[in-house]
């Protein structure tokens, strides 16, 4: 069984409709979006699994207001393991035909508002951050 089999797998076994599984990204991880769904699987290959870590940032910043791409709903919201795969699901953001065009400022805001997140993580939420980013206080990170 493959990745995106896999994934399709899991998320039907939750009740999530998929007729098209389109593949959006293959490299480190697969992505696919599980199409009619507004769902994306992200399933872990090889030694890049750090879907626990994606996720558990993911959901400490959905709680501080963003801005990140938010866990999917429909499933529990865990990493996931199926023949061999881990396998975490995300929110599907449909882009507009021809792409996205985003201003410099509205870049900029949205990087302030997620350097100012999270520093305010929990320190349960920061455990595997790179220690160099570390200063003195429990949750001083960035």
């Amino acid at each position: 069984m493959g990745a995106i089999e896999a994934a399709v797998k899991v998320a039907t076994a939750f009740g999530v409709q998929v007729k098209e599984p389109v593949p959006l990204r293959s490299t480190n991880n697969t992505v696919v979006w599980l199409r009619p769904a507004m769902v994306v699987a992200k399933v872990g290959l090889g030694h890049h699994r750090r879907l626990a870590d994606e996720l558990r940032v993911a959901l400490e910043l959905s709680v501080l207001g963003g801005p990140a791409a938010a866990p999917a709903s429909e499933i529990p919201q865990l990493v996931h393991r199926w023949d061999g795969f881990e396998i975490t699901f995300w929110r599907y953001y449909p882009q507009p035909p021809g792409g996205v065009t985003i201003s410099s400022m509205h870049l900029a805001g949205a990087l302030r508002r997620l350097h100012a997140n999270l520093g305010q993580f929990r320190s349960e939420c920061a455990r595997g951050f790179p220690r160099f980013l570390r200063s003195s206080g429990p949750c001083a990170y960035f």
